[in-house]
């Protein structure tokens, strides 16, 4: 009895945690593609998230990817996390992965520099 007991209770607990992530295909797309990108990053060499990837911004954009990257994008996804520089591996710094994605593929990326960065200065 006491087993029944337990199985149910993780079978409810299980299922409870599972409905409330949400994974979304855009925002493991930019994570994967910002990873990829370290291997040529001159400043960077790694990048973790300092949040779960479930609580990026994703921003419908439909305008170009930045004043730099005229590309147009419908969406772009951001997600604050630390990246440790290239230069000295003992320091990291507060980043912001920027993805410019299209049907969920992405068109452009970057990491930059700080965390809180108002939506249109992105």
């Amino acid at each position: 009895m006491r087993y029944v007991v337990l199985s149910a209770l993780c079978a409810v607990l299980s299922g409870a945690a599972s409905a409330e992530f949400y994974r979304s295909p855009s925002v493991e797309a930019c994570h994967e593609a910002v990873v990829a990108s370290l291997a040529t990053n001159t400043t960077y060499d790694a990048f973790i998230p300092t949040e779960f990837l479930d609580d990026a911004r994703i921003l419908r954009w439909e305008a170009p990817y930045s004043d730099a990257d005229k590309t147009e994008v419908a969406t772009i996804v951001l997600l604050e996390g630390k990246a440790r520089l290239l230069a000295d591996r003992s320091k990291s710094e507060d980043v912001t992965a920027k993805c410019g994605l299209t049907d969920d593929k992405v068109i452009a990326s970057d990491i930059l520099k700080g965390h809180g960065l108002p939506d249109e200065a992105q």
